[in-house]
C-alpha cells in the first residue's frame, strides 16, 4: 500500500472542518503509488450524497 503517512480519523476530520464538503464517513488508504499517500475519502453531505476525494500529502 503506497501509505507512507498515516493520517487518524480525527486528524482528518479536523483538518476537513475548513471546508465545507460535508462529514467525513470515511477514508482507506490507495493500493499503489510511489512517492505520495493517498487515501479515499468519502463524505456525505447535507443533501444526502456522498463524495469520494483523493487527499494527497
Amino acid at each position: 500500500m503506497a501509505v507512507y503517512t498515516s493520517v487518524s480519523h480525527a486528524e482528518l476530520d479536523t483538518f476537513l472542518s475548513d471546508f465545507d464538503l460535508g462529514t467525513l464517513v470515511s477514508h482507506q488508504g490507495i493500493d499503489g503509488g510511489i512517492e505520495n499517500t493517498n487515501y479515499f475519502v468519502t463524505l456525505k453531505t447535507d443533501q444526502g450524497n456522498s463524495r469520494v476525494c483523493t487527499y494527497f500529502i
